[in-house]
């Protein structure tokens, strides 16, 4: 074969070969724009990596049958030249092209029809939420979950099948929900709030909701555990805060004996919450820096348990929900109370009459008031959905939010932690102290309705935040109790709005009461007593989140004039 024929040979080759590998170069582009418009490279690997594969394997081929017919251009009358050949390499295309596409298809059918990303909050999404998740998605009527954990990534992903129903106004859950649990700590979970990179922040400490314009829906409570492993005690550890503080700050140098390692956990409202409650200095800035670092409440546990390095003790902390699960002997040997006070109180320790009780409820705590790390547990969304994704997504947000007033209590107390409803269920029992008595709540509500039918004010009245239980700023209420005689008695209503379930109110309420209460008993006022109505007693003149605060003086009146009323 002549030279030009072999130079002609090597130019049509060389021009089939380029607009070969520039079709699948087009095709992959498409592929990726289609996919990230969708819903982005972090959700979707597996998809594109098959498809660069194939890419990469078509470039390869190419390449290497385009090498050998150059080197030999004689041997056009091979078989795999002429599959080369400019009408064979079209039926090549045609080919690759029907592969693309039913790859494509196939991805195509199992992109979620809505994906509902949460983040935020370790001890909330290691152990609340996806379980929550899983029991919402059965609840709304799905035929199959799948769960995958990836804890490299701290990233748990939920995918929901519900059969499409016609009427999707009334069933926003459609087709393959997706719902994405990253947790990578509260102060992550708020900052991708903020920048609309999830839709629910999962939080285990405040939030200004006003400051960056969320709703809050309370979940329940939780405390915080410090653990110690020190083999030179056997027994149960008991600190005052002054000395896990100076553990924590590394102030320990100058006695050998007393040298600590010490866990910590960085982007983390459970640390965010050791530095505010325990006061480290500079906002905890020696702590971080010489604590080594854990990710995870489990591997916190796992850390500290099996550290004792050249013997010398260890310390961490965690949520004390991960402890409901472990051996008692494991929580003597590593769990500490401070100043004296245990994390938590058995519900029946708390009860006067305990022979009454089903005996499962033996193990439900509630958090002990008088321990120093206590929190909230907490949802936060946008007031004004600013998701891009389909608009049936805020229709699921709303149904997450609504559930986490009932379903979500369920769940919070089978994974340990306090839920609000507990509080409700414990909040109205009578007080053991005989010489305390006070208005039973059937008789109190007696009283309430009377106050309403008479228009009587009560002398003040502490508004609340939605879903909130605590107040930023008592400068009104400090002035006002600043003009009152601390031997007056006080009674304390607390109520709710009518977003959630009434057993959810009633524990909003009950706390708030109880928030109140305890800003009283510090300013020296003995006698103050507590009631929760939920969302019972809301009409336009009285309604929303408050506790009302009465002079016990006028309760006892009005109760008179009804037992003399009721006499005649």
């Amino acid at each position: 074969m002549s030279n030009s024929s072999n130079q002609k040979i090597k130019q049509n080759l060389l021009l089939e070969i380029v607009i070969f590998l520039l079709l699948q170069i087009s095709i992959f582009i498409i592929f990726i724009i289609v996919n990230f418009s969708l819903q982005g490279f972090e959700d979707n690997l597996f998809p594109f990596f098959m498809m660069f594969g194939l890419f990469i394997f078509i470039v390869l081929y190419s390449l290497a049958r385009l090498y050998s017919f150059w080197k030999k251009p004689s041997q056009s009358k091979h078989f795999i030249f002429k599959l080369l050949h400019r009408n064979s390499i079209m039926c090549i295309m045609l080919f690759f092209w029907f592969i693309y596409i039913n790859l494509f298809y196939v991805w195509l059918i199992k992109t979620p029809n809505v994906t509902v990303k949460l983040c935020g909050s370790a001890t909330l999404g290691e152990k609340f939420a996806p379980h929550f998740i899983e029991a919402i998605a059965f609840d709304h009527g799905a035929n199959k979950i799948k769960k995958s954990d990836n804890k490299d990534k701290n990233n748990i992903t939920i995918d929901a099948n519900f059969s499409n129903n016609k009427d999707k106004k009334d069933n926003p859950f459609q087709g393959l929900v997706r719902f994405i649990v990253n947790y990578g700590g509260t102060n992550d979970g708020i900052e991708k709030l903020k920048q609309n990179k999830c839709d629910i922040a999962l939080a285990s400490e405040d939030v200004d909701i006003e400051k960056n314009d969320f709703d809050r829906v309370l979940l329940g409570q939780d405390t915080i555990a410090i653990i110690v492993n020190d083999n030179k005690n056997k027994t149960l550890h008991n600190f005052d805060s002054q000395k896990i503080k100076s553990i924590l700050e590394n102030q320990q140098d100058n006695n050998k004996d007393e040298q600590w390692q010490v866990f910590c956990r960085e982007k983390s409202g459970t640390t965010d919450t050791i530095i505010k409650k325990l006061e480290l200095q500079d906002k905890g800035a020696s702590f971080l820096n010489n604590c080594s670092k854990v990710t995870t409440n489990k591997e916190m546990w796992d850390k500290v348990t099996t550290t004792n390095k050249d013997g010398k003790p260890s310390i961490g902390y965690l949520s004390y929900s991960f402890l409901v699960d472990k051996y008692s002997s494991d929580r003597k040997k590593y769990l500490t109370t401070i100043d004296n006070q245990k994390p938590v109180d058995l519900l029946s320790n708390y009860f006067k009459y305990t022979d009454k009780l089903d005996d499962k409820l033996d193990d439900i705590y509630f958090t002990n008031n008088k321990y120093k790390l206590n929190r909230e547990l907490s949802f936060y969304t946008h007031r004004v959905f600013n998701s891009t994704q389909l608009n049936n997504i805020n229709n699921i947000i709303d149904s997450i939010r609504k559930d986490a007033g009932f379903l979500g209590q369920k769940i919070l107390k089978s994974e340990g932690f306090v839920s609000v409803s507990l509080d409700g269920i414990t909040a109205n029992q009578n007080p053991k102290d005989e010489k305390d008595k006070q208005y039973k709540l059937e008789t109190m509500e007696k009283i309430y309705k009377e106050i309403i039918r008479k228009r009587n004010k009560p002398i003040y009245t502490q508004d609340f935040l939605e879903g909130y239980t605590t107040i930023k700023d008592q400068k009104d209420l400090d002035e006002w109790l600043s003009t009152q005689n601390n031997n007056t008695e006080f009674v304390l209503i607390g109520h709710a709005s009518s977003v959630g379930s009434p057993t959810y109110n009633l524990g909003l309420s009950s706390l708030r009461a109880q928030y109140i209460g305890d800003i009283l008993l510090k300013k020296d006022y003995k006698n103050v007593k507590l009631y929760a109505f939920g969302n019972e007693y809301n009409s336009e003149e009285t309604k929303g989140p408050r506790v009302e605060i009465y002079d016990l003086k006028e309760i006892d009146k009005i109760y008179k004039e009804i037992n003399s009323a009721t006499n005649q």
